[in-house]
């Protein structure tokens, strides 16, 4: 709660007892209110670096002043009220805003320790049965147990990992007691109906999953936030990870490395309009007849999931047939942070054949996240493209797709970029580790023809040298005026000078635009707006850089050393 404002009274009795003792302490300072006909002796002009240091150290000694009587008038007033004397309720609330800046690992120890102060702390901290539901796996198993029975019905807030990260050696004694995972989810899996937060993270032994599993599946009405992760990539002969009962309240899902039933995940997300985040990741499917059929909610339809406060999509290296169906049936149109990541040569391809006649669902999903912003950021990696928004707007999104540049270029020319109903420009940006796989003249082909390139980037070697020369060449396309220029919107350009040297860029430059004093090329590109220049520590020559600002113009040309 903020403190009352001061009245106006008491704050012009604090200016003027400030003001009075600044006089007192330093007499020289008073001579400086002047009226208008008055003048400032050559003596005080002189020495004001002497009395600005004056008044200086007398604010500071004024304020240790006014810090020590706050301090003193604190200790008095809780003399009066001291926090012994405090009811049970106020002591409770107090404890517990406080034991909420207190971590999750060292909740029950404080806990604790708070008990043992005096009778009167250790009647109320063990009356109140909230302040027990943070169960953590480094504290010792009597505590736990200690805690489960003392919160008796309060939801629980259940933590665990396997992998704590490293610390310095006198933190590292918080993780002595860290129980073993068989033995923890054995102690809370006979509560699962009271779970309100549950994480486990690293979880190794398929027996936890199966104790999961076990459990009587029954609705849990105050689970809000679930994240279960395992290390290692799961087989199909391990156990299927069944969601607890509907999970009406549930706002975070984060499942990774499971196998999971689709038919689950989607009845949750139908069952609760109120999600917020959901996060999965190297997911199975269950095998057909490891799955129970279930009944979707009765105010829910096929095909359509409004999710109107999802905010926070994610689904990374999925298998088709559990990306597919979330994102043909989700409806979130508040999303600001979508990441789709799928592998085309292990993951059950979705990339449609882009000469087929009909448009592939995939294609107009990707089309309707790439929508969100205007500038479409294409990414050329090693291992396949990433699409990335460009411009500052409240949604970012990222989707990576592994596989062969020549499928998937193709499927993004054709496919993808005519479903955008929107203006968009491409921003292309080749990466360093960028190599031309086996088709390298489709590759080629498709980078070409890809329209609306408004800026690129060349990071790496061997495609540097190509782009720049394709630049200069005025029938680099077939066809007739301009159109015959390669991306005639292209104004951003970002080269590194330990790529490509000078000489070529200025070569690039003058084939493209003609020298500044020479008539404009007829149906040219479009001019620079920038050209920067990462020169990774090469000198370029003075006198070519002139040149090349001399074309540029000099405000728009950045050479970064």
């Amino acid at each position: 709660m903020s403190p009352r404002p001061a009245s106006s009274s008491v704050l012009d009795f604090v200016s003027q007892t400030l003001l009075n003792s600044i006089e007192s302490e330093n007499p020289a300072t008073a001579t400086l209110e002047l009226s208008s006909d008055q003048h400032v002796t050559g003596e005080i002009l002189n020495d004001v670096v002497q009395i600005e240091a004056a008044i200086n150290e007398t604010v500071e000694l004024l304020k240790q002043r006014l810090t020590e009587r706050i301090s003193d008038v604190r200790r008095r007033h809780n003399a009066q009220l001291s926090i012994y004397r405090l009811p049970p309720e106020m002591l409770s609330k107090v404890i517990f805003y406080g034991m909420d800046e207190v971590e999750r690992h060292n909740h029950l120890h404080r806990l604790i320790q708070l008990s043992s102060v005096a009778r009167w702390w250790r009647a109320v901290v063990l009356g109140i049965p909230s302040l027990w539901s943070v169960i953590a796996g480094t504290d010792r198993r009597e505590i736990l147990e200690l805690a489960l029975e003392r919160s008796q019905d309060s939801p629980l807030a259940i933590s665990f990992n396997d992998n704590p990260p490293s610390t310095p050696l006198g933190l590292q004694s918080r993780y002595l007691y860290c129980l073993a995972e068989d033995v923890f989810v054995g102690l809370v899996c006979p509560h699962i109906g009271r779970w309100r937060e549950a994480t486990f993270q690293w979880i190794r032994l398929s027996a936890s999953i199966d104790s999961m599993c076990g459990q009587e599946i029954k609705p849990s009405p105050y689970l809000e936030r679930l994240h279960i992760l395992r290390p290692e990539f799961p087989t199909i002969t391990e156990p299927t990870y069944r969601l607890p009962g509907r999970l009406e309240r549930l706002l975070d899902l984060k499942l990774q490395n499971l196998v999971v039933s689709t038919e689950e995940i989607i009845r949750v997300l139908a069952a609760n309009p109120q999600f917020v985040s959901l996060d999965l990741e190297s997911l199975i499917e269950a095998p057909e007849a490891d799955q129970e059929s279930v009944d979707p909610p009765p105010d829910t339809h096929a095909g359509a999931i409004s999710l109107p406060h999802l905010v926070t999509l994610r689904l990374t290296w999925l298998p088709s047939k559990i990306m597919m169906p979330i994102l043909e049936q989700i409806r979130a149109p508040n999303l600001t942070t979508i990441t789709i990541r799928h592998d085309t040569n292990v993951q059950s391809n979705v990339i449609e054949d882009p000469y087929e006649p009909n448009t592939g669902p995939f294609a107009k999903l990707v089309a309707r996240i790439l929508e969100a912003t205007p500038s479409v950021y294409l990414w050329l990696k090693s291992s396949g493209i990433i699409l990335k928004d460009f411009s500052e707007t409240a949604t970012h999104y990222e989707v990576e797709l592994k596989g062969g540049h020549y499928i998937l270029l193709r499927w993004f020319r054709l496919r993808c970029l005519p479903q955008l109903m929107k203006g968009y420009h491409l921003h292309l940006d080749f990466d360093s580790d960028f190599t031309q796989d086996n088709s390298d003249d489709v590759v080629v082909e498709n980078l070409m023809r890809l329209p609306k390139v408004k800026s690129l980037r060349l990071r790496s070697h061997p495609e540097a040298w190509r782009w720049v020369w394709l630049l200069s060449l005025p029938d680099a396309m077939p066809g007739g005026s301009a159109n015959s220029w390669l991306w005639h919107e292209l104004t951003e350009v970002t080269l590194r000078g330990d790529t490509i040297n000078e000489v070529a860029t200025l070569s690039m430059l003058l084939g493209r635009f003609g020298l500044p004093s020479a008539e404009p090329i007829a149906d040219g590109p479009l001019r620079l707006r920038m050209l920067k220049i990462e020169s990774g520590g090469n000198g370029w020559r003075p006198e070519v850089v002139e040149r090349i600002k001399d074309i540029v113009g000099e405000e728009r040309f950045v050479l970064e050393s």
